[in-house]
């Protein structure tokens, strides 16, 4: 709403379940410290007892709110995740239940105490009609009763008299024994009379009750009902269908967010280099950012300014962001950092990107599992969900897009390939754990992985900086879960590849050693004019200890 005449802000009237506006105040505040949130000129709490929650978000002159609310949503306590794991005793074993399997229990459990409860109920109705049966019986023939209970000479023989001349069992001759003489009165008779009808007319209907499940289910329906009216509260969030959702994109007035023809779905490539700085830029434009340290291109991906990237990372979450509100790479800068942009956790990577496509993604873990995905899937994952169940740990390698009928190379330390059809990796679900990519040696995992295109290149550098590029046409494609092949022969001071490349071995770059200080990067990136050699040749030494490779930078 407006909150001056010439700014627009935002109202916060509803927070989620354990979140006040207290928390959300210090987050905000804490992402304009770090530099991670702009455009908001004042934040203000005017919660009191009779508005209720009031927390006001003023905008910055220029900025839009619809745009702003988007990225609060992502980055602060105004959008929560609650993990539910339920967990219940299904015939006396802990069981996790989904939603359906919890209802089912419950209306089984309903059912149960239903069924139970109308046996209780019956038996106690049967037992109250075997009693008044006996005492009408007594009462229809008291002339007889008295004289036996006359001539008795104590309690006991009186009851066995009772039963024996009058056919009764011994709970009825018990309370024939007990009966006030005020029963003996025509009004006590006759209610004894209307009580045994409304006995008999309930042990009708527990009896039809227990006989037919409709009757029990709509027994349960009525109840829960009944519940519903005496608890009436009504509720204060709302369950919804995803699909019912009204996204903020869908929410943006004309006149307050430009729309796509306004401003024009550009190209954009989107770079991510090995310093771990996430920029963009239109590709058809030239660049000449200044080089800096460990600055080559570790991942790309060519999407349009308003589409959603996702960032794919080596603990197997996936994280979106709009292309949009990735930093230009202008005036020689290169970017922002990765780990801010995406909210990585300490130690976090990102291992692939990838656009809004609809190629399935491929996932390749360390320990030489692989999965594909459905691209569809993934988009429909809240950001910060798992793509992939990881085993012990195990890590992902490697993320990219392939489609059905291309062929994927994953290589291992020891210098091992293996290329393999896509579509002999299964397509699962983001909670699966994949299957068998590439079957390992002892101490091996794979360092890099990738689709075979015109041109790919399987490139290793090992652990003493050496490097060996090899054709993928040099490599037999084979099934997966099997070895694969050699690609590299290690000199003597050589036991393994450190890290490796699969992809165009033209526009290549190496971040390499200083020739002062070995563990030193030289601060200028050295193209790589790469030989591309049989697959069982040797490596070969550039003039400096290669540290990181990738695609330089244009």
């Amino acid at each position: 709403e407006n909150i001056t005449a010439r700014r627009q802000g935002i109202v916060v009237t509803e927070l989620p379940y354990a979140v006040g506006p207290e928390r959300v105040q210090a987050k905000i505040r804490e992402l304009i410290g770090a530099g991670k949130l702009d455009g908001i000129a004042a934040v203000v709490d005017l919660s009191d007892r009779h508005h209720g929650l009031r927390l006001v978000i003023e905008c910055k002159s220029g900025v839009g709110p619809h745009s702003l609310l988007e990225k609060l949503y992502r980055l602060t306590p105004l959008e929560e995740s609650f993990g539910i794991n339920n967990v219940a005793l299904v015939e006396g074993v802990p069981t996790t239940l989904g939603l359906r399997d919890l209802c089912q229990y419950y209306i089984d459990h309903r059912l149960d105490v239903v069924v139970r409860r109308a046996k209780y109920r019956l038996s106690r109705a049967e037992e109250r009609e075997h009693i008044l049966l006996g005492l009408l019986l007594a009462l229809d023939n008291i002339e007889r009763v008295i004289s036996i209970i006359r001539g008795s000479k104590d309690a006991a023989t009186a009851k066995a008299k009772l039963i024996d001349e009058l056919k009764l069992s011994d709970m009825q001759a018990t309370h024939i024994l007990d009966m006030q003489l005020r029963r003996l009165t025509a009004l006590e008779v006759d209610k004894l009379r209307a009580e045994l009808i409304e006995v008999q007319t309930e042990i009708g209907k527990l009896t039809k009750l227990l006989a037919s499940e409709t009757r029990q289910r709509n027994a349960v329906r009525d109840e829960l009902r009944e519940l519903v009216q005496e608890f009436a509260t009504p509720r204060r969030s709302k369950v919804t269908r995803a699909s019912d959702l009204v996204t903020i994109e869908d929410d943006v007035p004309e006149e307050t967010e430009p729309s796509l023809e306004e401003i024009g779905d550009q190209p954009t490539l989107v770079t991510l280099s090995t310093s771990g700085l996430l920029g963009r830029r239109s590709p058809n434009e030239e660049f000449t950012a200044k080089p800096g340290r460990h600055d080559v291109v570790a991942r790309s991906l060519e999407t349009s300014a308003f589409a959603v990237v996702s960032a794919v990372t080596d603990q197997g979450r996936v994280l979106s962001v709009r292309a949009r509100e990735i930093p230009e790479m202008v005036r020689g800068s290169r970017g922002a950092s990765v780990t801010e942009m995406f909210s990585l956790s300490r130690g976090e990577r990102v291992v692939g990107l990838f656009g809004d496509g609809m190629d399935p993604i491929v996932l390749v873990t360390r320990n030489g599992t692989a999965k594909r995905v459905e691209a569809d899937l993934l988009k429909r994952l809240r950001s910060g969900s798992s793509a992939i169940k990881l085993k012990g740990d195990d890590r992902v390698a490697s993320a990219f897009v392939t489609s059905e009928d291309s062929e994927i190379v994953m290589v291992a330390s020891d210098g091992q390939a293996l290329r393999t059809p896509a579509q002999g990796i299964s397509l699962q679900g983001p909670g699966a754990s994949g299957v068998a990519g590439m079957k390992l040696k002892p101490g091996a995992n794979v360092i890099a992985s990738g689709v075979v295109e015109f041109g790919t290149a399987v490139v290793v550098i090992s652990d003493e900086g050496a490097i060996k590029a090899t054709d993928v046409a040099e490599i037999p494609s084979k099934g997966r879960a099997t070895g694969g092949v050699k690609t590299v022969k290690w000199r003597d001071f050589e036991t393994t590849a450190a890290f490796g490349w699969v992809g165009r071995s033209q526009q290549l770059a190496a971040v390499v050693a200083d020739a002062s200080d070995d563990k030193k990067a030289d601060s200028t990136p050295v193209p790589l004019v790469l030989e591309l050699t049989r697959r069982d040749s040797m490596t070969s030494t550039l003039e400096g200890r290669i540290l990181l490779i990738g695609e330089y930078r244009l």
